[in-house]
């Protein structure tokens, strides 16, 4: 639990890159002075295979400075799906 001040920094971004491709990403963090600290990074690179399906891959970078859960975590994925939207 966080006891007393804190301040959070929240930040989402997407840009075009090429090709139809996307580019994200997502910040969050949060400082509670003395209790500990939280930082996770999201980005992404996402381009479509046709109308309805596409392909991506994925950044997940956590670090974290709580009692309840400490450390660093750097992960890739590949990203599979599609889009409902007509």
């Amino acid at each position: 639990t966080f006891k007393g001040p804190a301040a959070g920094l929240y930040a989402r971004a997407l840009w075009p890159v090429f090709a139809k491709s996307t580019f994200s990403a997502e910040l969050q963090a949060l400082e509670s002075f003395d209790d500990g600290s939280y930082v996770n990074l999201e980005m992404r690179l996402r381009r479509p295979l046709s109308e309805h399906f596409f392909v991506g891959v994925g950044w997940n970078y956590s670090w974290s400075d709580v009692e309840l859960e400490s450390g660093i975590t750097s992960k890739w994925r590949w990203d599979f799906g599609w889009n409902l939207d007509p």
